[in-house]
């Protein structure tokens, strides 16, 4: 939650969705387990706020979906993603590359993520393939390298069950279509499943 004082609309994106906060902002996490309620504060939030997932231990992830090197002729990129304790004080920030439409973080506190074309051809190393996994330190811990079915372009959505994470995603390459991705953290192990067009459409809209 955060307080209107804090919102500003785009002047390129209309509706509700053209609405965000300005940082640096203060927030607070309400955390709710049937019927207990627990409210976090999070002070000076310095990014512009994309995702929100929670890790292992209480803790929770602040992911800003762009970033940027830090100078056009540097390959370091500005921290995009903080880690913050359960009393919401800030643990660490690294960078998990850029144009992140879709993430998720699975049991163990890995942190998944899916990248569109700006990112996927942006010069950001493990953006480049489309999807990552990253360890709750910011270390990619896995990358596609040649084991999806086609190039992604673009990612939709994700989501997680018992051990696996779902990530849905389509291509531009020579097999272009929509693919549903299993990856299996504890193995590495990959799976697709190329999905209808309606998928497409129906995952754009949530």
């Amino acid at each position: 939650m955060v307080h209107r004082r804090y919102l500003n609309r785009s002047r390129y994106i209309k509706g509700w969705v053209g609405w965000g906060a300005k940082p640096p902002f203060d927030a607070e996490l309400v955390l709710i387990d049937g019927r207990e309620e627990r409210r976090v504060p999070v002070k000076d939030i310095p990014i512009r706020l994309s995702h929100l997932a929670l890790l292992a231990d209480c803790r929770f992830l602040l992911v800003s979906g762009r970033t940027s090197r830090i100078t056009a002729a540097e390959e370091t990129w500005r921290a995009n993603a903080l880690v913050f304790s359960r009393l919401g004080s800030p643990e660490g920030e690294f960078c998990i590359g850029d144009d992140i439409p879709a993430l998720v973080t699975d049991r163990s506190g890995g942190i998944w993520t899916e990248y569109g074309d700006e990112g996927i051809y942006g010069g950001h190393p493990e953006s480049g393939g489309g999807l990552a996994g990253w360890t709750p330190e910011g270390r990619a811990m896995w990358l596609p390298q040649g084991r999806l079915p086609d190039v992604p372009l673009e990612g939709l959505t994700a989501a997680t069950e018992d051990d696996g994470v779902w990530l849905l995603w389509y291509s531009g390459g020579s097999r272009a279509g929509t693919y549903l991705t299993r990856v299996t953290p504890s193995t590495g192990e990959v799976t697709s499943y190329r999905v209808s067009f309606a998928v497409h459409r129906a995952s754009a809209r949530w």
